[in-house]
C-alpha cells in the first residue's frame, strides 16, 4: 500500500494562519530601514520606465507599419487614379476604408 498526501483543509487553514502570524511578528519587531525604501522607490522606478519603453516601442512600430502601408498603398495607386481632393477615401480588400492624403502620396 502507497501512502499519499491527501489535502486537508483544516490542517492548512492552521498552518496559514501560523505563518501570517509568525509573518506579522516578524514585520513588528523588525521596521523598515531607510535604504528598504530606497530600493523600492527604485524597483518602481525601473518598472515604470519599463512600461515607458514599451509603450514608445509600441508607438513606434505602429508608426512604420502605418509609413509601410502607406507607401505600399501609394505604389498601388498612381496619380492618374486618384482625385484631386485634399483627402481621397480608397476602398480595397480591407474590413474597412482608410482616407490617404493626397500630399503624403506625392
Amino acid at each position: 500500500m502507497s501512502s499519499k498526501y491527501k489535502w486537508n483543509e483544516g490542517t492548512s487553514d492552521i498552518i496559514f494562519r501560523m505563518c501570517v502570524a509568525l509573518t506579522n511578528v516578524h514585520v513588528k519587531q523588525n521596521r523598515l530601514r531607510s535604504e528598504d525604501n530606497e530600493w523600492y522607490n527604485q524597483c518602481r522606478n525601473r518598472l515604470l520606465q519599463i512600461g515607458e519603453d514599451k509603450k514608445r516601442e509600441r508607438a513606434s512600430t505602429q508608426q512604420k507599419c502605418s509609413f509601410k502601408r502607406r507607401t505600399r498603398l501609394s505604389l498601388q495607386f498612381r496619380d492618374g487614379d486618384l482625385e484631386t481632393d485634399d483627402e481621397t477615401q480608397i476602398s480595397i480588400t480591407c474590413r474597412f476604408p482608410i482616407k490617404i492624403r493626397r500630399d503624403i502620396l506625392q
